[in-house]
């Protein structure tokens, strides 16, 4: 997703509403060192994404997938919706499905726009722009300027969003005019520090035209209209490359790493996939790629190294600190630690890291998601296997289990 996770909190979700902050879209002086380029915001509906956006109620009926830790979500190629996990309350606001147990799988209605999913914190992006928080707010991540939590999304928080990025106690969006507005707390070993509890913007010098979060990270990154990768948040294991510990307010540069296809952010590494299928990861290695820090191997890795044993993969997710890749066959390969909650596909006691293996009985998988000890996969029929842990019955099944297991979508009521 890992000794620096936090246990998920049962925080209750109160009803009042905090005051509503508005940001103005002219409210920046940022340097931009990028030559003014016209740049159309792609259609992220259909992009690589980060494993919080949880539905795209875009105009066509697109199948996406979410896991978190409490939740898991799917919208299927019929446009139908099903949820499971003891966080679908919080995520449909109406109420509990009066004949469904806690965590069981049940069609849920879909709400207008994207909703995206962070720790006990959902938000909603309608299709003009305008952003909705609603759940936990004890580190500011309704960003509407206090802490109090609601139950229901209300307050405006920004305007002309086209992406939003969680991450652990924070979230990140990218706006129209391509800069990007961070709120909440970032997390270090010790100590933390805003954006705040309104959206802050993060000097960027560069157009950005993607955004990516994680749901174990306490970083983001963001890519811009050249290329170059920029990194903000913690840095305790060098997840944003440099050698300055604990925290970066403002982006730093991430050294070259070329045609990036997405970014999948852990939480002491990151990685990148190029669109020849090359992976190439840096920070804390649970992976076993080999790196150094003070003189001893293996470590941290302080600039962007390949890793082959994931080599050819077309998509990835994090968790805090295993990797999963999604290979052409429709297979997925996992590797690195966490293996008593079987979230590799095999139990052990060993810590690891353990290198990439094929998950069994798994394959025909066109979306990949990681959540905070498990994994979710859809098949191009709409069919979910989830593994891994089951704490907040975020499999959707009865138990935990290091064999993926089919979800039972449970279809709409007539």
């Amino acid at each position: 997703m890992n000794s620096n996770i936090l246990p998920l909190m049962s925080v209750p979700l109160l009803a009042a509403c905090a005051a509503s902050v508005g940001v103005n879209a002219g409210q920046s002086d940022a340097h931009v060192d990028a030559p003014p380029v016209d740049v159309t915001m792609p259609d992220t509906r259909d992009a690589p994404t980060t494993g919080t956006d949880v539905e795209d109620a875009g105009p066509l009926p697109v199948a996406r997938l979410s896991v978190h830790w409490g939740v898991g979500w799917l919208r299927r190629s019929d446009g139908t919706t099903y949820a499971w996990g003891d966080q679908v309350d919080a995520l449909t606001p109406e109420g509990r499905d009066a004949g469904a147990d806690g965590g069981a799988v049940r069609a849920v209605p879909s709400l207008d726009g994207r909703v995206f999913a962070g720790h006990n914190t959902f938000c909603q992006l309608d299709m003009v722009g305008a952003l909705r928080c609603w759940g936990n707010n004890e580190r500011g991540q309704l960003g509407n300027g206090g802490i109090t939590s609601t139950a229901a999304p209300g307050e405006v928080v920004l305007d002309s969003v086209v992406d939003v990025a969680a991450g652990w106690g924070a979230w990140c969006a990218l706006r129209r005019d391509q800069s990007v507005w961070c709120w909440g707390r970032y997390a270090g070993t010790s100590e933390e520090m805003p954006p705040g509890l309104v959206p802050t913007r993060i000097t960027i010098p560069g157009q950005v035209v993607r955004l990516f979060g994680g749901t174990n990270a306490w970083h983001f990154v963001a890519l811009d209209s050249m290329g170059r990768m920029w990194c903000w948040g913690s840095n305790f294991a060098a997840q944003c490359t440099t050698m300055q510990r604990f925290l970066h307010p403002d982006a730093v540069q991430i050294p070259v790493v070329p045609d990036i296809r997405t970014v999948a952010l852990a939480g002491t590494f990151t990685c990148a996939l190029s669109g020849n299928g090359e992976v190439r990861c840096w920070g804390g290695q649970t992976l076993g790629i080999n790196g150094e820090r003070d003189g001893q191997p293996g470590t941290v890795l302080y600039t962007p190294t390949l890793a082959p044993a994931y080599a050819g993969a077309v998509d990835l997710a994090a968790g805090p600190n295993y990797l999963c890749a999604l290979l052409p066959s429709g297979q997925v390969q996992c590797g690195g630690e966490h293996t008593e909650r079987g979230v590799l596909g095999f139990y052990s006691r060993q810590t690891g890291p353990f290198a990439p293996r094929l998950i069994p009985s798994l394959d025909g998988v066109v979306e990949l998601r990681a959540g905070r000890d498990h994994n979710c996969a859809r098949t191009a029929s709409d069919d979910v296997f989830c593994w891994g842990a089951n704490t907040f019955h975020q499999l959707g099944l009865p138990d935990q289990t290091a064999i993926p297991q089919r979800v039972p979508a449970r279809q709409p009521q007539p």
